[in-house]
Parts: structure tokens; sequence; C-alpha cells
């Protein structure tokens, strides 16, 4: 009948199952220009599987990144204010190319990747019409702080915000949880398009939960305890906070510890930590697969 997937022969299916791999294989073994100076990033690329003899990282300048956000920012082309992620990856792969490009072979990879939390407001009630998210949340993309003093501040933000939601009874992932999005863009060898996909995790606090729960006197005094000892934890790490999106590392084990972390997967994605390690390794392999196929 017309409109049905025609049935692949099993044959035909282990044929084109062993081109994608040899694929993959051969663009393991292809060099990468990573357009970060992250150490984190580039261990991600090396669990994915690429040589890391062959991965030459690229720092990309901070106002690069700045600008791509403001200039994201007037445009707002996203009605979820949550694509920004998606644009600094790109930005990052095409500044890669433009300020690098005699030095880049057309058969390597350019890969980048931004990574932001993102808190969000109910503006509705949910109802039974099942619409996107964005009808019912507006998302706020958390920006890098510029001092100590305002990484505080918009911590302590965050949390009472989390304890306000929680207790007056809003308690879906979106209310009382963050959501770390990655976005990762992609040159691939021997071609000139940029693609791009985004992944995203839902962070929960559960000792902000548990503060409400207390119903101590004082909440107040609890979350700004709460606050101090995050950036304690970062400031032990060696963490500049003017460096990281919200003013909260969550790849350190101390900050999931005194939070009380609970990981969550957004949506029908899958859960990998990777996420808001700023390098999602299982996606992106499945970005190689996906593409692979495309080609063979």
């Amino acid at each position: 009948m017309s409109g049905e997937n025609p049935v692949v022969p099993p044959e035909e299916r282990d044929l084109l199952a062993e081109k994608v791999e040899r694929k993959i294989q051969e663009w393991l073994q292809t060099p990468v220009f990573l357009a970060s100076g992250s150490g984190k990033r580039v261990e991600g690329l090396v669990r994915v599987g690429f040589d890391p003899e062959k991965i030459t990282p690229c720092p990309v300048p901070d106002e690069i990144e700045t600008v791509a956000i403001e200039s994201y920012d007037r445009m707002m082309t996203d009605p979820r204010g949550s694509g920004v992620t998606s644009e600094v990856a790109r930005v990052k792969v095409d500044y890669v190319l433009k300020n690098l490009g005699p030095q880049i072979p057309f058969g390597a990879f350019v890969i980048g990747a931004d990574t932001m939390p993102i808190a969000y407001q109910r503006i509705r009630e949910p109802n039974q019409e099942q619409l996107p998210a964005y009808f019912y949340w507006l998302a706020e993309s958390m920006r890098k702080p510029k001092s100590r003093a305002e990484a505080r501040r918009m911590i302590l933000e965050l949390f009472s915000r989390i304890a306000e939601n929680y207790k007056a009874g809003l308690n879906s992932d979106l209310d009382i949880g963050v959501k770390v999005k990655t976005s990762v863009s992609v040159k691939f060898p021997y071609e000139d398009n940029i693609q791009t996909e985004a992944y995203a995790v839902v962070l929960i606090p559960r000792r902000i939960l548990s503060a409400v729960d207390s119903r101590t006197e004082d909440t107040n005094s609890e979350l700004e305890k709460i606050t101090d000892e995050v950036l304690e934890v970062m400031e032990k790490e060696g963490v500049d906070v003017t460096k990281i999106s919200g003013g909260i590392n969550y790849v350190l084990q101390g900050v999931k510890d005194v939070l009380q972390i609970h990981e969550k997967a957004f949506l029908n994605e899958k859960l990998e930590p990777g996420i808001y390690l700023g390098l999602p390794d299982a996606n992106i392999r499945q970005l190689l697969k996906k593409h692979a196929k495309e080609i063979s």
C-alpha cells in the first residue's frame, strides 16, 4: 500500500549497518578542531572515540560568545528563549573556521558546544490541551555573572524561586528544577554545512525541597546557608564563578552532594551526564551514526 515504509531485506540492513560503522570508524581517526579550550570537552571527544592525538583545542574569546548571546536576545526567534545555546555553539564553529581556515583541512571535523542552565517561570496553568511547554513556562537562560557577589545573588534567587514554587504546590520538573542544555555544532569532513543538535537534562536540587518540607521558621536563612556552601565548594576547587553560566558548576561532585541533585531526563531525551559536563558523548556518537546513515 502507498504510504507504508518499504520492507528492507535483512541482508540490506546488515550491509547498511556495516557501511555506517565503517564510516564512523573512519571519522574517529579524522582530525578534530574543537572550538574550545576546555579540557573537559576534549575528554568528551575522547569518550566518543576520537584520537586524542588528533584533537586540536581552539579557544574562542569570551567576547565572541557575549556578542552571539546579545545578538540572539535582540532577535529572539525561539519562543522559549532557550535556543541561545544552539546559536552560540554555531558561532563558535564559525569563528574557528573563519580565523583558522587555512590551517584546517577540508577533511577535518570542526566541533563546538555551548552549555547553559535554564530556569523556568510559570506564566499560566497547564490544561488538558497538552500544548508545548513554552505556552505555560517562560524560559530564562542563565548567563555568566560578572562577580562573586552577582553569582551569589543569582544562585540565591534561583533557590528562592524553586522554594517558593514548591511551597505553592507547584511540583513539575520545570517548577522545581533547572534544565541544563548543551548544544553541539558539527562541521563534518568534506562538507560546508554546520549541523547543530541540542540535548537537555533536568537537575532537581532535593535539599531545597527538604528545606521547605522541614517547615523551619526561616527558610530564607537556610537557602542562604546552602548558597554559601555551594560557593565554598567551588572556591575550594578553584572554580572561577564568572566563567560559569548561572554561577553554579554542576559538574562538581561536591556541588551535587550539597544540593542533593537528582538527575532526570528532559521529556523523552536520553539521560546523559555529559550534557552538563559540556559535551554529551553518547549523543554525539548518535549524531555521527545518524549522519553516516544519511550519506551511506
